[in-house]
């Protein structure tokens, strides 16, 4: 063993380490000892592995080798960017030798796993915000800092939207500059190394502060009688903030003087009429806006004199209007002129037909609720004999884009993998997506996803359970189309039932349930129900209805011996649930084990035939029909015993003339002087046998039996016998049945209603039995 301590001295020989997407490995690549020092036949190696300069015992892998084996091996499930110590022991049948010197090597770089924490911005002016975060965890890094990027993009204005502009920063702050004026931005922070970037900040929101809004977008000045102009105006193409008020001013260009040359006009309302002006001289107007940093810039300026004359002109703007799909939209054609000028709406230069297009006594087209048809160019005209003007609103109904090619591309016991795509021109519109999802039989929930997302893994699902998901975008507009509902399940199954050997173990008075032989199909059993009955028996027995699969062993008790059973078990679990039936037999109470025959011959035993509820009645009444049956029976025999008693045949002899024909073909006398018998013969089914009358004792005599044999008295049994055979003889008496008369002291002594064979065993005592039957047919009149 002093040699085998000595025989690594270079186990292990430092190589690059290499890195997967799955695990972390280092790779390295073994040297055995001398062949001088093996001392035996190497086995394999322990490969030992800690991280470097930690207080931790190393980690230990043995490393089975097989003679011309390459001698390396990958170490899995390492740490990122970590540098780790490792060492190598060989092994043989007697034992480890020593363990070679230890080597470092650290595993390569990756992403980082976390995003900058505590992100905040700041808006410093109309054109500035300043955005600070907190770095990662130190260990969710994975390699090198690098820095900082932050990603940010205006929502202003849904037709600007672009992809987001990009600034990367060493430092935990940066002060984005150059924005739009009073703007809502969307703010993103990730750290990247040499690997690429992380995983992104959750988007803030931060807007820039008010500034002075631009110039009113146009102005038009119009007549409406000798003294008065109509100024209306645009509102500015950037406000830049909320407006507050709009000014008009107005100026005389021919030296008039004025009461007033401004006036402040209501932040809604875009039009003015000025009054008190003189005819045909010239005056100048021009329109400014506030918020509350200040004036804009005056918009243009234009000139205008009261006339006589009142030309149709629309004070109202041809522009561009962005509809919102199912909601209401307004359409201004406001006018002047005198005479009343002829008034037009028409779309696509034809007249407005649409159910849902209105138009009021204003001239105010109105739409309710838009549809994507209504989109189209929109035209207002008025014409009178001194001019003519229209204007014209194209209309675009505009909504979010809806996501295509929507699909499951991966799905598990818990979670589920959605993939969908979007054209680049679209994704400039959009400003995220909402995922729609329930389970069966449950609520609607929401998550909403940014408008770079084209993939989510739907996770925390229950298992093997159905699922529909359904994707829409959304922007300022509002909501997109919802995308086809897709329906799917997470994998699973419901509980697959165990045989009976695997599951039931039977005793004697039990049975013991192994629980764990149940396959839970993918999803945890969150419980069992255990029920049980006889085999024939409709009840069933509950024993438990909430039992837990940890309880690997379940008893099931109170049961009869040697008997046969069903028992029933239905697992439950998220996928669904399985019953499943099982027949077992009891052991005998030395714990034998009993044939399917005898068991089956014990439960029909044990089966009383009132057991079973559908034949209780049916049984009950024919019972009392047998019983009333076989009292009458009963009473008409003891009859006819009294008068055989007493007159034994009676004062009525039975005449020959009686028998029926058929009954004189089928009966024939027979005559045995020998023995003294005398039989009438009949089919040689049916025998009926009327021994010769003995004497019997006292001692012997009992009541009438209710069947068919029964003992009588004898007293003068030889004087009714003689009658008997003499009425036999003379052919007076009918019989249906073969009788014989016998005066032998040793002929059988008990005889019953079925047949008695001729060959029978006979003892020396008298006959003491009379069957009833006999009696009855030899003695009835």
């Amino acid at each position: 063993m002093d040699n085998a301590r000595a025989a690594v001295t270079h186990a292990l020989k430092d190589i690059p380490s290499q890195a997967c997407q799955e695990c972390l490995q280092w790779l390295g690549t073994l040297l055995p000892p001398d062949e001088s020092l093996q001392n035996g036949e190497i086995l394999g190696y322990y490969i030992g592995y800690k991280i470097s300069n930690s207080s931790e015992p190393f980690h230990y892998k043995t490393f089975e080798v097989t003679p011309g084996m390459e001698l390396q091996n990958t170490l899995n499930e390492l740490q990122k960017f970590t540098e780790y110590s490792v060492l190598v022991q060989a092994y043989n049948r007697a034992g480890a030798g020593p363990h070679s010197k230890e080597v470092t090597a650290t595993t390569e770089e990756d992403v980082p796993g976390a995003p900058p924490s505590d992100v905040q911005c700041t808006a410093l002016s109309s054109q500035r915000i300043l955005v600070l975060w907190s770095s990662p965890p130190e260990s969710a890094i994975n390699g090198i800092l690098k820095g900082y990027k932050v990603l940010y993009r205006s929502l202003a204005d849904f037709e600007d939207f672009s992809h987001p502009v990009e600034q990367i920063t060493r430092d935990n702050k940066l002060e984005l500059a150059n924005l739009d004026r009073f703007c809502n931005y969307s703010i993103e922070v990730c750290a990247f190394t040499n690997k690429g970037d992380g995983v992104k900040s959750r988007p803030i929101f931060c807007r820039t502060l008010e500034d002075v809004p631009s110039e009113p977008a146009d102005i038009k000045a119009l007549i409406m009688d000798s003294r008065t102009i109509l100024v209306s105006w645009r509102p500015p193409n950037y406000p830049n903030g909320r407006i507050q008020k709009y000014k008009v001013y107005v100026r005389s260009l021919d030296g008039i003087g004025l009461d007033k040359d401004s006036f402040d006009i209501p932040a809604e309302q875009t039009f003015y009429t000025i009054t008190h002006l003189e005819l045909h001289h010239r005056y100048e107007f021009w329109v400014s806006a506030f918020t509350a940093v200040g004036e804009s810039a005056g918009s243009r300026h234009i000139v205008q004199a009261p006339a006589s004359h009142v030309p149709a002109q629309i004070a109202s703007f041809t522009q561009q209007v962005i509809a919102v799909l199912h909601e209401d939209l307004h359409l201004s054609c406001n006018y002047v002129g005198e005479p009343a000028p002829l008034r037009h709406w028409r779309k696509n230069e034809k007249p407005v037909q649409d159910s849902n297009v209105k138009i009021n006594d204003e001239w105010q087209l109105y739409i309710s609720p838009v549809r994507a048809s209504h989109a189209g160019n929109y035209t207002c005209s008025v014409e009178n004999k001194f001019g003519k003007d229209e204007i014209t609103y194209y209309v675009k109904v505009q909504v979010p884009p809806t996501p295509s090619d929507v699909r499951v591309t991966s799905r598990s016991i818990s979670s589920i993998l959605l993939h969908w795509n979007i054209s680049l021109e679209i994704n400039n519109i959009i400003q995220g997506f909402s995922l729609h999802f329930k389970r069966e039989f449950g609520e609607w929930e929401k998550i909403v996803l940014t408008a770079d997302d084209l993939s989510y893994l739907l996770s925390n699902l229950q298992c093997g359970t159905r699922y529909y998901l359904y994707l829409q975008t959304f922007n300022q507009l509002g909501q997109s189309s919802p995308t086809p509902t897709i329906m799917t399940r997470t994998q699973g199954s419901a509980p697959v039932a165990p045989s009976s050997a695997d599951l039931i173990k039977v005793n004697s008075t039990s049975i013991s349930l192994n629980l764990t032989s149940w396959n839970d199909g993918g999803c945890p059993i969150t419980s069992l129900v255990v029920e049980y009955k006889q085999k024939k028996a409709i009840a069933w027995t509950l024993v438990s209805n909430n039992i837990k699969v940890e309880k690997a062993e379940f008893l099931v008790l109170d049961l009869d011996p040697e008997t046969w059973y069903t028992l029933r078990i239905t697992a439950h679990n998220s996928a669904g649930s399985t019953a499943e039936e099982y027949n077992f037999v009891t052991l005998t109470y030395g714990g034998a084990t009993i044939s399917p025959d005898t068991a089956e011959h014990s439960v029909s035993e044990d089966k009383t035939f009132y057991s079973d509820l559908l034949i209780i009645g049916p049984t009950a009444s024919a019972v009392i029909v047998l019983i009333a049956a076989a009292t009458g029976l009963f009473m008409y025999l003891r009859k006819n015993q009294e008068m055989f008693s007493s007159n034994p045949f009676g004062d009525k002899p039975l005449k020959k003339d009686l028998m029926s024909e058929a009954d004189k073909r089928t009966v024939a006398p027979i005559y045995d002087s020998d023995d003294g018998l005398v039989a009438l013969s009949t089919t040689p089914q049916e025998s009926v046998y009327l021994p010769t009358p003995l004497q019997v004792s006292h001692s012997h005599r009992k009541g009438i039996s209710p069947y068919a044999t029964f003992r009588v008295p004898l007293e003068g049994s030889m004087k009714n016998a003689e009658n008997i055979e003499s009425r036999v003889s003379s052919g007076s008496v009918q019989y249906t049945g073969n009788v014989k008369i016998s005066e032998k002291p040793d002929c059988c002594t008990e005889l019953t209603y079925s047949k008695i064979q001729e060959n029978s065993q006979c003892s020396n005592e008298g006959p003491e039995w009379i069957p009833l039957h006999n009696l009855y047919q030899a003695h009835r009149y």
